[in-house]
């Protein structure tokens, strides 16, 4: 059960850790099962960076300054899409402390 859930994406680690520190499990079995979960995503991981490294080339090239381009563009525009989405948020009463209470006001 252990190695089916790490190999899930739906469920995060840190829920999955909760969840097996109630259940009762040894460690062993966790740690081996863990291990057994986590590489196929692991590998897959460091295949793709390695592919990626290869066809940038070791040297400055422009492929190479155009991957690290694209990656800074793509953090700024999650880092203001986030401030965006968090401003819509608060704009339309979600995530403000009086906002908990309308769905009991509401039934």
């Amino acid at each position: 059960m252990v190695s089916l859930l790490r190999l899930s994406p739906v469920l995060p680690f840190n829920l999955q850790n909760h969840f097996y520190g109630i259940a009762d499990r040894k460690l062993r079995e966790y740690v081996v099962a863990t291990f057994f979960g986590i590489m196929p995503g692991t590998l897959v991981t460091v295949y793709v960076g390695a592919a990626g490294k290869a066809v940038s080339g070791d040297d400055g090239s422009t492929l190479k300054w155009g991957f690290f381009a694209v990656g800074l563009i793509a953090t700024v525009v999650a880092v203001f899409g986030a401030k965006k989405a968090k401003a819509q948020l608060k704009e339309h009463g979600a995530g403000s402390e009086k906002s908990g209470d309308t769905t009991a006001q509401r039934a």
